[in-house]
Formats: C-alpha cells, sequence, structure tokens
C-alpha cells in the first residue's frame, strides 16, 4: 500500500510535466501556423524554440502531419467553449432569423480572427491532411446546430442556406482577403448581415 503511494507520488508530478510540455508545444504550433504555412514548419526549429529536444516532440507525436492534427483539434476545442456559452447556452426561442444569423456570424468571425493562421492552414491542406479540417467541420455543425434549434423544417433551411453563404464570404476573406470584404473591417458582420438579411425575411 505504501509502495503504491510513493508510486503514484513520483508519478504525478511526471505525468503533470509531461501534459505541460504536450500543451506547449501544440500553443507554440498555434502561434508559428500564423507566421508559417506546415510544410515550412521545422520540427527542431520548434524544439528549440522551446528548449525541448527533438526526441521529445516524437514521445507526443507520430509526425508533423500529427502534430498539425492535435494543434487543429486543440483550437477546435478552445472554440466549443466559446460556442457554449455564447449559442448553446442562449434562449434561442424568441429570437429571429436574422438575430440568429447575427450571433452566428459573430461568434465564427471572432474566431477567425483569433485563430486566423491555423484556420487557414487547415483549408489550405484540408486535400492532403482531412483530419486537419475535420474539428472545424464537427464545430461549425455543432454551431448550425445551436441556432438552428427549435425552428420550422422551412426556417431551418432558410437559416442554413443563409449560413452556409455567410461561411463561403468568411472563408475567402480569410483565405484571400479579396476585397471589398475583408476579415479585418470592423463592419463586416454588419455588411454581411445586411447581404443576407433580405433572403432570410422573404416569405
Amino acid at each position: 500500500m505504501a509502495m503504491t503511494a510513493d508510486i503514484d507520488a513520483l508519478q504525478k508530478p511526471k505525468q503533470a510535466r509531461s501534459r505541460a510540455r504536450r500543451a506547449a508545444l501544440i500553443e507554440y504550433g498555434v502561434q508559428i501556423l500564423g507566421e508559417k504555412d506546415l510544410d515550412e514548419l521545422s520540427i527542431a526549429e520548434i524544439t528549440r524554440a522551446l528548449g525541448y529536444s527533438t526526441g521529445s516532440f516524437y514521445s507526443y507525436f507520430e509526425d508533423k502531419t500529427a502534430f498539425f492534427i492535435a494543434v487543429q483539434q486543440w483550437v477546435s476545442d478552445e472554440q466549443g467553449a466559446i460556442v457554449h456559452e455564447c449559442l448553446e447556452a442562449q434562449e434561442m426561442t424568441d429570437k429571429t432569423l436574422s438575430a440568429r444569423l447575427d450571433l452566428c456570424v459573430g461568434v465564427t468571425l471572432a474566431y477567425f480572427r483569433k485563430r486566423t493562421g491555423v484556420i487557414r492552414s487547415a483549408l489550405r491542406y484540408e486535400r492532403r491532411i482531412p483530419e486537419g479540417w475535420a474539428p472545424n467541420r464537427a464545430m461549425t455543425q455543432r454551431v448550425v446546430a445551436a441556432v438552428t434549434v427549435g425552428l420550422s423544417a422551412q426556417d431551418k433551411q432558410k437559416l442554413e442556406i443563409a449560413l452556409q453563404l455567410a461561411f463561403g464570404m468568411l472563408v475567402n476573406a480569410l483565405l484571400h482577403d479579396p476585397g471589398p470584404l475583408k476579415l479585418g473591417d470592423a463592419d463586416l458582420e454588419t455588411k454581411i448581415s445586411a447581404a443576407l438579411g433580405p433572403y432570410l425575411n422573404t416569405t
């Protein structure tokens, strides 16, 4: 019994350090993907920046692709808490279609602005590493489910179409920044709502 307690006392700090090291690698990945494409990332550069050995990287991730997927999942999990707080925890019953659209666009736009590099990388590598975009796809489905809850079949379809158009605008702004709609525009949310509002308000 005493021996088991001693082993636990030794293992817990080690496990905590291991979790902290893995988290540090992922958080650095979030930062560096805002500056470089995946193909430009060097595992040696990542570990050197954090003062870790290259071998320690491979104790957590099989390769750079697995690391990339873990970064995407971490960001998606972070966003999941925000989705719950801002959308799933709200009472939607009395909200109009336009109000629901505004909520969804606001949450998604804030996410895109905060994690631009990571989301852009997931989109760019979607065909090569579909698992990287999968957490974002699941998050999109969760967002749509949250804002369409309680709607009639007709209104649900209408809002889903408007959301698909809104997501398309946001993705285009994030990937290409073509103008006149740009991700950094202070009034981007208002412009999207103005563009899609008339469609939502048709009978």
